[in-house]
């Protein structure tokens, strides 16, 4: 790095002193009496940030960056980190060359990787903000290109001779393996007619049958703006539409993620005034794939609707960061689907100035950092945030002074932690001290890419990661755990990808012979609560809806003890 990113590190650490910068509480439930404040006995949960730190700051730009978790997780156990982050080095307009840097350490040290080679055509990324990890025993990453081949004959061109137009349904598709990245044939998306333009955008999701992948794109047709969610069966290659999610004047950037009730949830920006605060909406479907109808889109704030981002934890509940004015984080610590319940607007970084103007009439208060928030998470109950602290080209000004960071470019990170108040059994730890075990070594399924599944490990049920390419897999969806002692147990909490309406049935034993069925509480977002504690070492965890044998079933369990 440059020589004077000491100084900013330094200026971080004395801006955000102590290990935990902010703290805010929230309920946990609606009220005192229901069932999920059983399990922990506790009505609150909190959400903890950690003071900001500098984590890359080269020579020019570095802005509107977007971070991906590729990390993968090992048959003991132990995690192999592997985050990316992609920034943007040149001005805020179409063609902003990417650089990708990774880290290998949990977020602490990045280095850059090549994206072949940047500087020349046709291996040139025109922006990259999402990435899917495939269910397959070469962990393939596929990502897609934020902006279109819009260039009718450049080099990627399949068809060449059609108008510029055509160029709004092809876009650069990558596979990031251990070499870097590697340009595939382009993405094509098969939308209905009269798509004017069309951009792609965050939180690619692999679903359960391992095969199909849903994003979301924006853009235009005839009748105005709109947010669609798209669909592919085939790796990234070829996406076809699927519902509208939002249409209407200047619906666009969007966000897609899981929920704690096995639903989707999309955060979508809107610019709707014309003082550069855009506002921020919210939906969620009503199926588990995102077919059928999604619920009436909801305006959730006023403002800090820019490159919204959020994310389903593996202790249930859900995060979400997006800006303007401020880099802004809420959580629901239900994580269930819906627009109530989300609580924070939490501000944890905010470089606007304090005297001056901004350009191109931009008021101060968005004058800094571009408010463009990446999130991965770390664990089951911790996730790394990352953003810029200029924007590229209007952000920082030479107009304006008294920016709190300065007015270098650089990205930073902070981790934030949410505790939903239910204390767990540390199962991870268990396991890795061979105290935790399947019943009676019963075998786990492969699942996956056909020809090249990959192996379901016992270790993915409790390594924070709810991707359906990290889930256990079972021939008869049903999975049976040895504790390793007995427990007094207060109820689970399961991400489990169930294949119809019924929901998951959770049985206790104390030998493994006898098998009992404790009478539940309501469910709350992933938390099956017992109506009285119940003493067992056994666990058995089965979803009694027919078919999907070969499809994702328990990505992430939770234990919690009785008080």
């Amino acid at each position: 790095m440059p020589s004077h990113s000491a100084p900013i590190r330094r200026r971080l650490r004395t801006l955000g002193a102590g290990a935990v910068a902010l703290a805010l509480l929230g309920p946990l439930l609606a009220g005192a009496g229901s069932a999920a404040a059983q399990p922990g006995g506790a009505d609150v949960g909190s959400l903890t940030v950690t003071a900001p730190r500098t984590i890359w700051n080269p020579t020019g730009f570095a802005s509107f960056p977007s971070l991906y978790d590729t990390s993968r997780t090992n048959a003991n156990g132990s995690r192999e980190s592997r985050l990316m982050i992609s920034y943007g080095t040149s001005n805020d307009v179409f063609g902003n060359s990417t650089v990708l840097i990774e880290s290998g350490d949990g977020g602490d040290t990045w280095a850059e990787r090549a994206i072949c080679d940047r500087e020349t055509t046709p291996c040139r990324t025109a922006g990259v903000v999402n990435a899917v990890r495939l269910a397959d025993a070469e962990h393939t990453v596929v990502t897609v290109d934020y902006e279109p081949l819009v260039n009718s004959g450049a080099p990627e061109d399949p068809d060449p001779s059609t108008p510029v137009n055509e160029g709004n349904l092809w876009f650069r598709r990558w596979h990031v393996a251990d070499q870097g990245w590697q340009q595939q044939s382009p993405a094509k998306t098969d939308l209905w007619p009269g798509v004017l333009w069309l951009r792609f955008q965050r939180g690619l999701l692999l679903l359960d049958d391992a095969r199909t992948i849903v994003g979301t794109v924006y853009g235009a047709d005839g009748t105005g703006n709109f947010v669609a969610l798209v669909r592919s069966t085939d790796g990234g290659a070829t996406w076809t539409s699927g519902a509208v999610l939002a249409r209407g004047a200047t619906f666009s950037e969007a966000n897609l993620a899981f929920t704690a009730d096995d639903r989707l949830m999309v955060w979508m920006r809107r610019d709707v005034k014309d003082d550069w605060t855009p506002d921020l909406y919210y939906s969620h479907s009503t199926t588990a794939d995102g077919s059928g109808t999604w619920s009436t889109p909801v305006r959730l704030d006023g403002n800090t609707g820019n490159s919204p981002g959020s994310m389903l934890l593996g202790n249930g509940t859900g995060l979400q960061g997006s800006g303007r004015p401020g880099n802004v984080l809420r959580v629901k610590y239900s994580g269930e689907s819906g627009a109530g319940g989300w609580v924070g607007n939490l501000n944890v970084y905010d470089n606007r100035p304090t005297a001056g103007r901004g350009l191109g009439g931009r008021p101060l208060a968005i004058s800094g950092s571009s408010a463009t928030i990446g999130l991965a998470p770390l664990s089951a109950d911790t996730a790394l945030v990352i953003g810029d602290n200029c924007a590229a080209n209007w952000g920082c000004p030479a107009s304006a002074t008294g920016y709190p960071y300065g007015n270098d470019h650089f990205l930073w990170a902070l981790t934030a932690k949410v505790d939903p108040g239910r204390p767990t059994l540390d199962l991870k730890a268990l396991f890795q001290q061979g105290r935790l075990d399947v019943l009676d070594d019963e075998a786990l399924a492969t699942y996956g890419a056909a020809g090249s599944p990959r192996q379901s490990l016992l270790a993915y049920a409790f390594d924070g990661d709810v991707r359906n390419d990290s889930s256990v897999v079972t021939a008869d969806r049903s999975l049976a755990l040895d504790l390793g002692q007995e427990y007094a147990i207060a109820g689970i909490g399961a991400v489990a990808r169930l294949r119809g309406a019924r929901d998951l049935v959770v049985q206790t034993s104390v030998d493994g012979i006898n098998w009992q069925t404790p009478t539940r509480s309501p469910r709350d977002g992933i938390v099956r609560p017992f109506r009285t504690p119940v003493t067992a070492r056994y666990l058995r965890l089965t979803d009694p809806n027919t078919g999907g044998s070969a499809e994702a079933f328990l990505n992430e369990l939770q234990v919690y003890p009785a008080r």
